[in-house]
Parts: C-alpha cells; structure tokens; sequence
C-alpha cells in the first residue's frame, strides 16, 4: 500500500494524534516508540517491523 501509516489510520477510522496533518512537523503521531506515523508507509512497515502497530498518544 501506497499510503502513510497515518492516512491508514484515519481512513479505518483508528484515532492519532496529528496537529500537523502529516507534515512532520508537530511529531504527535509516534508508533512503535520512536516512528512518526506520517513518515512510514504501510508497506514499510509490514516488511520492516512486522506489521505490529502501537500508538504512543491519543
């Protein structure tokens, strides 16, 4: 998938953070301890981290 981990978030409806709407900016939407949500994209981390997710902040 072609999208950010972010936008897949939203489109199912799953809440995070994000003041800056996926711009890397306000660093809110954090995953796994230390990734920003509106960096990775969805293939990346099903390849990479093993497709778990977890949310750092609401």
């Amino acid at each position: 998938m072609n999208l950010t981990v972010l936008e897949f978030l939203r489109r199912k409806e799953i809440p995070i953070a994000s003041s800056c709407d996926g711009e890397k900016v306000c660093k809110l939407c954090v995953i796994n301890d230390d990734l920003l949500a509106c960096g990775l994209l969805v293939k990346d981390i099903i390849q990479k981290y093993n497709s778990l997710i977890t949310i750092s902040y609401l």
